[in-house]
């Protein structure tokens, strides 16, 4: 039951703790902690965390955008946030919203509306992961 960190195609294991300049992890604590902790995360088994770490998808269709926004209550926030931008920004962004037939990942939409819902990286990769099995 260790900690797990994907670093690109690699998954490294950490059977009892994790410890660098800035964090401390213990196996004794793991239910205390809120993942990910600098791109760790603990999972009870190998096949839980090849499936829970499974790269974060590039692209989902906007079907799935929307539904995974849905389902984490936060669709109404993205239709605010668009609505709230400066021009051109807003128009350029109600466009990629309205007509795209996929969101992509690194998209400058997705990147500029991040920071403005307060959404960590990590949080819009977990996004995308949910929105990938709709």
């Amino acid at each position: 039951m260790p900690f797990y960190k994907r670093d690109g195609d690699e998954l490294h294991c950490a059977q009892n703790f994790v410890m660098n300049s800035e964090i401390e992890l213990r196996a004794e604590f793991h239910a205390d902690y809120i993942y990910p902790v600098d791109g760790w995360y603990w999972f009870d088994t190998l096949d839980g965390a090849l499936v829970g770490m499974q790269p974060t998808p590039l692209s989902v269709t906007m079907r799935q955008a929307r539904l995974a926004l849905f389902g984490a209550g936060l669709l109404s926030s993205v239709e605010t946030a668009i609505g709230n931008l400066p021009e051109p920004s807003k128009t350029a962004a109600l466009i990629e919203w309205e007509y795209s037939n996929d969101v992509q990942r690194y998209n400058g939409f997705v990147e500029a509306l991040g920071p403005i819902l307060g959404w960590s990286p990590a949080q819009i990769d977990a996004l995308f992961s949910t929105a990938a099995t709709l």
